[in-house]
């Protein structure tokens, strides 16, 4: 049921979305993020980190998720 809450709810989501996914995560396999990805509505972006886990980018993305929040924030 939990899914296809989810499925749906990514299906219908528009606002600008980035995704990010570790080929060796083991708690979220990437099968799961890039199915999420390709449903998603709005515009969206993915950066793919071939050697991280769950962390995916961890603090190499930090300066992009600041600057998505700016661009949001509008600051």
């Amino acid at each position: 049921m939990q899914a296809q809450i989810l499925r749906q709810q990514v299906g219908e989501s528009t606002a600008p979305a980035w995704f990010s996914v570790g080929l060796m995560a083991k708690i979220c396999p990437s099968a799961t993020v890039f199915a999420a990805y390709h449903r998603y509505a709005g515009p969206a972006a993915i950066e793919v980190f071939t050697y991280n886990g769950h962390e995916g980018g961890a603090e190499y993305d930090l300066p992009r998720k600041l600057g998505a929040l700016r661009g949001v924030f509008g600051q």
